[in-house]
């Protein structure tokens, strides 16, 4: 009885952490979307935020996880260009 229970657990902890991880790079997205180089890639990010939508409201915990990790180098990409973007930007002041 007690391994539903855990399964359950585990299913719901990944479901709120995928609902954190897209809220976050949704933000990003809003706020700093002009990072992207073009609209295809907006598409793609948008696809891929709506696989893991459409996971988390499902029953299986590996497709969800599978959804996330197909997020996840975007996520750091677009990351990575923002970062890389306030390094220029605070260079370009000295």
């Amino acid at each position: 009885m007690l391994r539903p229970i855990k399964k359950n657990r585990a299913l719901i902890e990944t479901k709120v952490e995928a609902e954190r991880e897209i809220l976050a790079l949704q933000s990003a997205l809003s706020e700093f979307g002009q990072l992207l180089d073009t609209k295809e890639q907006k598409k793609l990010y948008k696809k891929k935020i709506a696989l893991v939508q459409d996971a988390i409201n499902g029953q299986d915990k590996a497709m969800l996880n599978q959804a996330i990790l197909a997020l996840k180098p975007l996520s750091d990409n677009f990351c990575f260009n923002y970062y890389e973007s306030k390094h220029q930007a605070s260079l370009s002041w000295n």
